[in-house]
């Protein structure tokens, strides 16, 4: 009875000791500590790679901080399409959004916790949490260029990004040959600070495994400190709110 009882206690102390430690589900006792992982999200109006990082804190609880890159689009944006001759006798199709007037790209960095309200799963199980996160962000500003054709010279063309001088001919259909490229108006970046947070259902399957691999779909909102004008013709916001869709893929050690 004493050899039980004795062995009963050192059994609830080196468990409670190891509590930022999470076993997987073989009988080998594998312990994990720390995950990374690269997470992708597909947003209502845009999308977002992240590089996450985590700590396991408890059995149910980890802690993580992560860093990445994303795009944000207005909800009104169209893409639309122009004919223009290519040579002298053939015709060809570029695509352009029609009033847009920045890009906005953002770098984003952040700290949040995830929180497992289930059991963790055995080996091909899934384990269910709800995944809350916030930070700051950088929003870029990137001028969007058009090719306009110049019927001053005989349907030849010119890039130039939207001003007070160039509304015309920037807003006319009949002029616009396509857009002109992210890296054209790159030099001419500014930058919006901000802030974001977003909360999200996670599905983790094998959370006892050693290669990580969850979805999570949840609600996203940023906000900026002042309104950003992606469009000529619309109206432009300091806020953004998105559904999104997330793949996590990783590595646990």
């Amino acid at each position: 009875m004493k050899n039980v009882l004795f062995l009963t206690t050192f059994c609830f102390i080196a468990l409670k000791s190891n509590a930022q430690q999470r076993l997987n589900s073989d009988t080998k006792g594998i312990l994990y500590n720390k995950e990374k992982a690269l997470d992708a999200r597909i947003l209502t109006h845009g999308w977002a790679v992240d590089v996450y990082l985590g700590t396991l804190k408890t059995y149910f609880k980890t802690q993580y901080y992560r860093f990445g890159i994303g795009n944000l689009m207005h909800s009104k944006e169209k893409r639309a399409a122009t004919e223009y001759v290519a040579t002298g006798f053939s015709t060809g199709v570029r695509h352009y959004r029609y009033g847009k007037q920045n890009y906005v790209y953002t770098l984003h960095g952040g700290w949040g916790m995830k929180h497992y309200y289930t059991e963790k799963a055995k080996r091909k199980g899934v384990s269910l949490a709800m995944n809350y996160s916030g930070g700051l962000i950088a929003g870029l500003l990137i001028p969007y260029y058009l090719d306009v054709s110049d019927p001053k010279k005989r349907g030849s063309s010119n890039y130039f990004k939207y001003s007070d001088e160039t509304a015309a001919s920037f807003l006319d259909r009949h002029l616009i040959r396509g857009k002109g490229g992210v890296f054209k108006g790159v030099k001419e970046t500014s930058i919006v600070p901000g802030v974001f947070a977003q909360v999200g259902v996670h599905l983790d399957w094998g959370a006892f495994d050693e290669f990580l691999h969850a979805v999570e779909v949840g609600a996203q909102l940023q906000v900026f400190s002042k309104k950003m004008p992606i469009m000529v013709i619309e109206e432009n916001k300091p806020y953004f709110f998105n559904l999104y869709l997330s793949l996590q893929i990783g590595k646990r050690n």
